[in-house]
């Protein structure tokens, strides 16, 4: 199993205790590109640009942007599934 899939895996189970690099290597895994500005990194997937999300520059982050993170790359399977 790649790694982008063992986090995902891991982000399904549990939501808290999440480092920001952590959830970077996350999105990077699954395709999304980061856009960083001063306070917060923008992921957007660059084949459907209606898939993003914004996270705080933090050490450790909130359970909701674990959560988006889950949303988001559940929807990016399903969408390239339907293409297929």
């Amino acid at each position: 199993m790649p790694a982008a899939e063992k986090l995902f895996e891991r982000a399904r189970r549990t939501k808290a205790g999440w480092r920001l690099e952590e959830l970077r290597r996350l999105y990077r895994g699954f395709g999304f590109d980061l856009e960083e500005g001063a306070k917060h990194i923008m992921f957007i997937h660059p084949r459907y640009p209606q898939l993003t999300a914004t996270v705080t520059r933090s050490r450790t982050l909130a359970v909701g942007y674990i959560a988006r993170a889950v949303e988001l790359i559940t929807t990016l399977k399903r969408l390239e599934e339907e293409a297929k």
